[in-house]
């Protein structure tokens, strides 16, 4: 039988703590850099007809809140600069939305 605790902690991004604050901060939304044949086969099933949504990560360079770390050279995260609730993290990430792109299938 499989503990589906276990199950659901592998697709964790954050880990919070009890009041929802970032235990760490070297911790985000996962990103992968361009082109699309590096997305893991296992996240990107074009059969599903998701859309690709690509920032520039020098976007980021002002930005009080967050900031874009590249940790390879197909992986970035978008991070809290500063010890902040999940809460407002998803606040600072969603006025970043009019930065987003959609990535076309002919751009690599």
């Amino acid at each position: 039988m499989v503990d589906e605790t276990t199950e659901v902690e592998k697709n964790i991004d954050v880990v919070l703590d009890t009041n929802g604050h970032f235990i760490h901060l070297a911790q985000g939304i996962s990103l992968t850099i361009p082109p699309k044949t590096n997305i893991p086969p296992f996240l990107f099933k074009p059969k599903r007809a998701l859309t690709c949504y690509s920032i520039n990560g020098a976007a980021l360079d002002g930005n009080e809140h967050l900031m874009f770390i590249e940790d390879s050279e197909t992986h970035a995260m978008i991070v809290p600069k500063y010890d902040m609730h999940i809460l407002e993290y998803e606040k600072h990430l969603e006025a970043t939305r009019p930065l987003w792109e959609v990535q076309n299938d002919d751009e690599e």
